[in-house]
């Protein structure tokens, strides 16, 4: 809680399920004339404000803590289904635990660290296990896209399966070039049926430009 967005976080929450709508504008300026707001975390908004509502300030900082743990356990269960190596695995886990925890905040940006190991592990077990389990990111991104502008990271990471697939078509014999066809119209099926979900969110088109205006 040393973060002080969880409760401006919280409020908008509130506005949301009482107005009804998402804002457009910003609703906490009072000298300040309406200024443009992108509400690209507004389902994240909406679930802290019933928790908080429900539990007050204990039950968002256990709300967030669930998250971080599932979060690094589904990491540990991805990395050990690729290695024998349980020291690695742990090993690996902590680095990724201690590197991110200068962001361990009751925010939105958490869920997108969960959806992020979700969604690479779906990717991975498709390249390397032939466990075609594809259809769940779109699904996944309908509620990314509402909860984070962090959904951006899908989308790269779905490109990046493509562009090696790609390379790997590229430079394989005939005899493997099947396989990498095959994944590349799942990916590119994939990818088309992410994008065109990612529109379904409060700001349509726009919020795909979101994240890179706000980087720069």
């Amino acid at each position: 809680l040393s973060d002080g967005d969880t409760g401006y976080h919280i409020r908008a929450g509130e506005f949301i399920i009482q107005a009804r709508m998402v804002p457009k504008t910003d609703i906490f300026s009072l000298w300040m004339p309406a200024l443009s707001w992108t509400a690209h975390e507004w389902l994240s908004e909406v679930l802290m404000a019933v928790v908080h509502h429900h539990a007050g300030l204990i039950g968002i900082v256990v709300l967030f803590s669930l998250t971080i743990a599932t979060t690094h356990v589904l990491l540990f269960r991805m990395l050990r289904g690729d290695s024998q190596d349980i020291l690695m695995t742990v090993l690996l886990t902590v680095v990724a635990a201690t590197t991110s925890s200068i962001h361990w905040l009751a925010r939105p940006h958490i869920f997108s660290l969960l959806l992020t190991v979700i969604w690479y592990s779906v990717l991975n077990r498709f390249q390397y296990r032939n466990k075609n389990q594809l259809f769940i990111l779109p699904f996944l991104m309908l509620l990314w896209v509402n909860l984070h502008g962090g959904y951006i990271f899908g989308l790269m990471l779905l490109l990046v399966y493509l562009l090696g697939n790609l390379t790997g078509l590229c430079f394989s014999e005939k005899s493997g070039s099947h396989e990498h066809i095959y994944k590349l119209k799942s990916l590119v099926t994939i990818f088309a049926a992410c994008l065109l979900v990612s529109l379904c969110n409060p700001q349509g088109y726009r919020l795909l430009f979101f994240p890179f205006a706000l980087s720069s």
